[in-house]
């Protein structure tokens, strides 16, 4: 771990999260390692991919290995989507879309995998059938995971602590503009 551009000078690399009970799990030292590595060497490959999975670190730094449920639940929201529209080339019902929505908010991974089930559920189903149901297919993927990657590629949203108003000005600002983009 290295200090952040901007850190102040602070010479402690350990803090308080870094002491919490979610790092004391069994799988934690795997998938900080995993997510450390995997982004790095898909990005020449698919930067696309690199970023999706590098997308949800802030949470992996929060929970330890518990932020792998968020993908668990894209998969099962995914499934459930396939199963609302019987293999069709429909977008599902309002509060499935929304859930899957916001869990790509909080983690791409997790829009991913419900993307993944659901494409792969419609297709294997028969539902794919006409150009015009191939563009809800790629139309469904913008609003479950894509969106929250550009809004947070405009502005950064993770960043050193603030301390001086300009600080917090620009910390406004992030959060705004990434909610305008994403929007």
């Amino acid at each position: 771990m290295t200090l952040l551009a901007g850190d102040r000078g602070r010479e402690s690399l350990s803090r308080r999260g870094d002491r919490s009970w979610t790092w004391r799990q069994p799988p934690t030292p795997l998938t900080d390692r995993l997510s450390l590595t995997l982004p790095a060497r898909l990005a020449g490959i698919s930067p696309v991919l690199a970023k999706v999975l590098d997308d949800g670190g802030y949470l992996r730094a929060m929970f330890g290995s518990f932020a792998a449920v968020l993908p668990l639940v894209g998969l099962v929201l995914g499934v459930l989507a396939v199963h609302n529209v019987s293999g069709k080339v429909l977008p599902p019902t309002f509060w499935l879309t929304m859930a899957i929505a916001a869990i790509g908010t909080f983690d791409a991974l997790a829009g991913f995998a419900a993307v993944i089930v659901y494409v792969a559920g419609v297709i294997i189903l028969g539902g794919l059938a006409s150009v015009a149901a191939a563009r809800i297919l790629l139309g469904l993927p913008a609003l479950w995971f894509v969106a929250p990657l550009v809004a947070g590629t405009a502005r950064p949203l993770r960043r050193t602590a603030t301390a001086t108003f300009e600080e917090h000005f620009e910390r406004v600002t992030d959060i705004v503009i990434a909610s305008l983009v994403g929007a």
